[in-house]
């Protein structure tokens, strides 16, 4: 099976929810994760990120990524949504977790599937369907 965890860069709250991909392709909630670093508090103000909050989203998703890593978690997949949409420096926050972590952080724009958490909209790609070893 595999293990997957599940980063979700809100505006408020980055969330990750470490998940057990189960032969039949439905997922097991193992735990759940948050931390508060109210990314979009001025974002909405002022239409960009402060470096600041690029500095603080990176090291909470850094943090997010050891605690994943340090329980055997060795797929870590991310999205992003509204105030990384609506920054208008949105990409250098990506580019920042990017470079900082190796994760790859997508955009969400919505929902992709009718009564999914935000959250799972990873585990559902036909991509995480696939164990990579």
């Amino acid at each position: 099976m595999l293990k997957l965890a599940v980063l979700d860069i809100g505006s408020n709250s980055i969330h990750m929810i470490l998940t057990e991909i189960q032969p039949d392709f439905s997922y097991k909630i193992l735990d759940r994760f948050k931390d508060v670093p109210r990314l979009g508090e001025e974002t909405f103000t002022t239409g960009s990120f402060s470096s600041g909050a690029i500095a603080k989203g990176t090291e909470v998703v850094r943090t997010l990524a050891t605690l994943a890593h340090n329980r055997g978690f060795t797929r870590i997949e991310a999205v992003a949504t509204s105030a990384v949409r609506e920054a208008a420096n949105g990409g250098d926050l990506i580019e920042a977790i990017e470079h900082e972590t190796g994760i790859q952080v997508r955009r969400r724009f919505r929902r992709a599937h009718r009564g999914q958490p935000a959250h799972a909209a990873p585990c559902l790609q036909p991509e995480a369907r696939r164990d990579p070893t």
